[in-house]
């Protein structure tokens, strides 16, 4: 869906300190600040495992802008998010297979500073609209890869890795308002965050 990020393929800090700047409001954003507060610690890193375990692809969302033009324009941002937008800082989330409307609108909230983070706010201060749209264009063309997950992997309860990449035949609970990794997931899905299935699309 346009203008929804793709979750997968963020890696399990990053995903755990977005959801922590929901919360605070260091990110502005209504909607996920109110799933954000009413998911506990525990279900949040449950989810952090259960999408950084997810085999990521590009987004198939039509981008506006010039994928050619925006690969250019990507050199100064790779010492941060990588090559090719393949972040190796868990602190900075991938840019690969990103939605492109998603792409565009968090960089200009850095810009207008609805997010906060002056590193992205001082990058994006002298982006116009159309090499905002570029860089998006040309992020969302390229190829994501799974993070790194630590191993062995243990949920809240003692769950497996393999519990969590299979969260849909999940057989052990976890303890928490929602019984499965799955179900937890849910809260994720729509119309805010569906989860973006490996064969169709793809932080």
């Amino acid at each position: 869906m346009p203008g929804t990020p793709s979750l997968i393929g963020f890696d399990e800090k990053y995903f755990v300190a977005a959801m922590n700047a929901y919360r605070s409001g260091q990110r502005k954003d209504e909607t996920m600040k109110s799933i954000a507060v009413s998911t506990s610690d525990a279900e949040i890193r449950n989810l952090a495992l259960y999408y950084a375990l997810q085999k990521p692809a590009a987004a198939q969302t039509k981008a506006k802008g010039n994928a050619a033009a925006g690969r250019t324009a990507s050199a100064a941002c790779a010492g941060c998010h990588g090559e090719q937008g393949v972040s190796g800082n868990a602190a900075n989330p991938s840019l690969a297979g990103q939605e492109a409307e998603y792409l565009a609108a968090a960089m200009r909230a850095y810009k207008d500073g609805a997010r906060s983070e002056e590193t992205m706010k001082l990058a994006a201060a002298g982006l116009g609209d159309a090499a905002i749209a570029d860089l998006a264009a040309y992020y969302a063309a390229q190829q994501p890869k799974q993070p790194k997950v630590t191993k062995p992997l243990t949920l809240a309860n003692g769950c497996s890795a393999a519990t969590a990449a299979t969260a849909s035949t999940a057989t052990a609970p976890i303890r928490a308002r929602r019984p499965s990794l799955a179900s937890a997931s849910s809260t994720c899905r729509s119309p805010c965050r569906p989860i973006r299935e490996a064969s169709a699309e793809t932080r």
